[in-house]
């Protein structure tokens, strides 16, 4: 006969072995399995793809073995060399009539544009002009001697002569930037000529690294009543052709485009970059703009030039890193 006290002992013992076998408690002499509570796992983070390809360094496989690094300059000052002589009444009247329209497609491109106005002339300029972006320099450039004057210009000898736009002296010159790209324009319907006027006279110590645009007689130009060619600007084409500058003809019709086409040069310019051997395979040159690779529509090669042009520049800034990368031909 099994007593009540060794039920209780083979009663206690099963409870016991079904307490090592389960996470279980006992409420008011209940035994009550707590479930085990599993640890709640992270939420796969969240990736924003506009901002992550924005952010993230591009990495490429063949990047080929030569790299040219260069930085952007949205910072440009202007020079224009306005010849004065008596012929070239009606293409000052259009210098004055389309400078706003030079100004604001700069503007539009994005530059950042000081224009100084070499001439013996105050213009009005249209309303709105902004004062501190324009400056005239007070001396006179006759028929031939364009050159030597922009040498005594860039030489400081005409600080004194700088005039704000409503004709009263400057206390401070406007300054040329060092960190802009200088263009230089002569507006001329004759050549340069005589002692430091020729195409090798321009910059004799070889510094400015600038960009020498023409608006003057091509071989192509075609006089007429409003346009009386004295000569066909040799000197000067021979200035812009070396400096991969504008030619233009003095004696177009319409001086709005002509106004239109030059700027744009410039603004093109800010952003094309040479290479420094010709590439192997230009359809496989790399660029980068600040480590972001750009998409083959957004750029062009030019072969005459060996250049890369940007197309798409909503991104580029002024100092914005772009890198070539390329296998150099044989």
């Amino acid at each position: 006969m099994v007593t009540l006290n060794q039920l209780s002992i083979v009663l206690l013992t099963a409870l016991a072995a079904a307490s090592c076998k389960s996470d279980s408690s006992f409420k008011a002499g209940i035994a009550t399995e707590t479930p085990v509570v599993q640890p709640t796992p992270e939420p796969a983070p969240v990736v924003d793809e506009a901002n992550s390809k924005a952010q993230t360094p591009a990495v490429f496989e063949d990047l080929g073995s030569l790299t040219d690094k260069h930085k952007v300059s949205l910072k440009v000052d202007v020079v224009f060399a306005v010849d004065t002589s008596a012929s070239m009444d009606d293409e000052i009247l259009a210098v004055q009539n389309n400078l706003q329209k030079l100004v604001s497609t700069l503007n539009d491109g994005k530059l950042d544009s000081r224009i100084h106005l070499l001439l013996d002339q105050i213009l009005m300029l249209p309303a709105g002009s902004d004062p501190n972006k324009i400056a005239f320099v007070q001396q006179r450039v006759d028929s031939g001697d364009a050159i030597s004057r922009l040498n005594l210009l860039f030489g400081g000898m005409y600080a004194a002569s700088y005039r704000n736009i409503d004709g009263t002296v400057q206390a401070t010159p406007m300054p040329f930037r060092k960190d802009a790209a200088l263009e230089v324009v002569v507006i001329s319907d004759d050549n340069g000529s005589g002692t430091g006027n020729l195409a090798a006279d321009f910059d004799p110590s070889k510094t400015l690294k600038a960009t020498f645009n023409a608006i003057i007689g091509l071989p192509t130009s075609v006089a007429s009543d409003t346009c009386n060619l004295s000569n066909i600007g040799m000197e000067y084409i021979t200035l812009a052709a070396a400096s991969k500058g504008s030619q233009l003809d003095i004696c177009a019709a319409d001086w709005s485009a002509l106004i239109t086409r030059l700027s744009t040069d410039m603004v093109k310019r800010s952003v094309t970059f040479a290479l420094s051997k010709k590439p192997a395979d230009p359809s496989k040159i790399i660029v980068t703009l600040d480590k972001q690779k750009m998409a083959a529509n957004e750029w062009t090669y030019d072969a005459k030039t060996n250049s890369v042009t940007l197309t798409k520049t909503t991104a580029v800034k002024d100092g914005s890193d772009i890198t070539l990368n390329y296998n150099p031909g044989a």
